[in-house]
């Protein structure tokens, strides 16, 4: 189903068509992948990624058909029915910090987004553990434009990544003028670092004009043990990809917030206070965004 990725507008157009059906019936599927300290030992939050099943009922990511209704026009509406299945979910976690992506092209404050503003608005305990990641791969509709959006969002107390950096059309003034709390390097340094020093050079330097831009700094691409060396070695302290783990459609916080509370109750039982989350091994440590 609409596999590909050759531009066609009647493809696209159809393509497009698909999805919003999909957003119409439900069957656009959030798998849950983590964004991972070096080390391994904490959890920044985890990404809500797009899945829709094909003909075939087979699954697969929605890459494609998102990159189809950029063009065709239609991706805001999907955006915002993503977005606020993120904040059921995080209505329903309280514990939880919770990323979902959308389009530039979406990243406006269009009168669409008035009844998802005014959840947020109304629920700044949500608000705070939500990411809003733009990916840098679309064209801001206008500069002025995506800062009032940031600006809104960042007003209610979500944070703003910037997605896919340094794989789009954003210029560096572009992107400093949004202030995003969180950069994301585009996984194909990562998987460059490991072809030569000069890869791992620009892997090296990415990652440090992230550092200036962000004070929170992510990595994508670490698929293999090398990946994760590497990108630790170029600097990289929080990281996110298949190492760590596959995009899921369970949601794994719940066992390790069930693991915290299991802990909280031995200790109690024991008379010991529960001093932050430095004695859980078998679960990573939650790092709440402030």
């Amino acid at each position: 189903m609409f596999n590909d990725v050759t531009v066609d507008p009647v493809r696209d157009a159809a393509a497009s068509t698909a999805l919003l059906c999909a957003v119409a019936d439900g069957t656009i599927l959030l798998h849950w992948q983590p964004v991972m300290s070096a080390d391994g030992e904490r959890i920044l939050y985890h990404e809500a990624l797009s899945r829709v099943i094909d003909d075939d009922g087979a699954l697969m990511p929605a890459g494609n058909l998102i990159a189809a209704a950029e063009r065709v026009g239609t991706i805001g509406a999907i955006d915002r029915h993503n977005l606020n299945r993120v904040l059921d979910e995080l209505e329903a976690a309280p514990a939880v910090c919770l990323g979902i992506n959308i389009s530039a092209d979406s990243a406006c404050l269009h009168p669409a987004w008035t009844r998802t503003l005014a959840r947020l608005k109304a629920a700044p305990q949500i608000a705070q553990r939500l990411v809003v990641e733009i990916t840098e791969t679309g064209t801001l509709p206008s500069l002025p434009a995506a800062i009032a959006f940031a600006n809104e969002l960042r007003t209610l107390g979500c944070r703003i990544a910037i997605d896919d950096f340094g794989d789009g059309q954003a210029s560096i003034r572009r992107l400093t003028a949004l202030k995003p709390d969180i950069v994301k390097v585009d996984r194909h340094f990562t998987v460059g670092a490991l072809h030569s020093k000069a890869e791992y050079t620009i892997l090296e330097r990415m990652i440090a004009l992230a550092q200036a831009l962000s004070p929170v700094v992510i990595v994508e691409g670490v698929e293999t043990s090398a990946h994760r060396e590497v990108v630790e070695s170029a600097g990289g302290t929080w990281q996110q990809g298949y190492y760590w783990a596959k995009p899921s459609p369970d949601r794994p916080w719940r066992s390790e917030i069930r693991q915290l509370k299991d802990l909280a109750v031995r200790q109690y039982r024991k008379g010991e206070a529960l001093v932050g989350h430095a004695s859980i091994s078998s679960a990573p440590r939650f790092t709440v965004l402030r």
